[in-house]
């Protein structure tokens, strides 16, 4: 799975971890010193700058079904730091290459019992991640979430997308259809 340079790397970091007590520290090639204790998140030694963000839904989406992949329309940015958010595309563009744990969340409404609800990851345009999510009744709302890490370049970007067997509704909704990004 790792190959022995990075079965080292981690070994390093692990045995930092240990000495200094920190246990939510990536495993990778960041080193400690770029890691601010205080808040216990990634911060760029070059810039000190945090790299997250997070943006939701404030309008609904229309999933015309038939498993028609559509991008979720994120309207409102709650958020953003040390990385670009695309107000017009509804995406995430990477400033500082690494690796991205990135969170999404759909809420599905006017549902059909019984059929699958899908969301996914885009990056660069291309599918990397869905989960699917089968309804547990008629006209319920069914909330999928996703998680992956990524590695991502520069101008390289993150976008959420949704598809159904039935057409449905994407609800806007800040707490439950968003798309979140942090470098670690």
């Amino acid at each position: 799975m790792f190959n022995p340079q990075q079965q080292s790397d981690i070994e390093q970091i692990v045995r930092q971890m240990l000495a200094t007590g920190i246990t939510d520290k990536k495993v990778g090639d960041t080193p400690l010193e770029d890691y601010d204790l205080t808040n216990k998140k990634y911060v760029d030694a070059n810039s000190g700058v945090s790299i997250y963000g997070r943006s939701h839904a404030s309008g609904s989406t229309s999933v015309s079904g038939g498993y028609s992949a559509i991008k979720v329309t994120l309207a409102a940015n709650d958020f953003v730091s040390g990385i670009t958010w695309d107000a017009v595309n509804y995406r995430f563009t990477c400033l500082k290459a690494g690796t991205y744990l990135v969170c999404g969340s759909i809420s599905f409404y006017n549902t059909t019992d019984g059929d699958p609800y899908v969301i996914m990851f885009y990056k660069n345009g291309s599918e990397v991640t869905e989960c699917r999510q089968t309804a547990g009744g008629t006209s319920v709302l069914t909330m999928p979430n996703i998680t992956d890490v990524m590695e991502l370049n520069v101008g390289d970007y993150v976008e959420l997308w949704a598809m159904s067997l039935p057409s449905s509704t994407v609800l806007s909704s800040a707490i439950s259809t968003f798309l979140s990004i942090a470098k670690i």
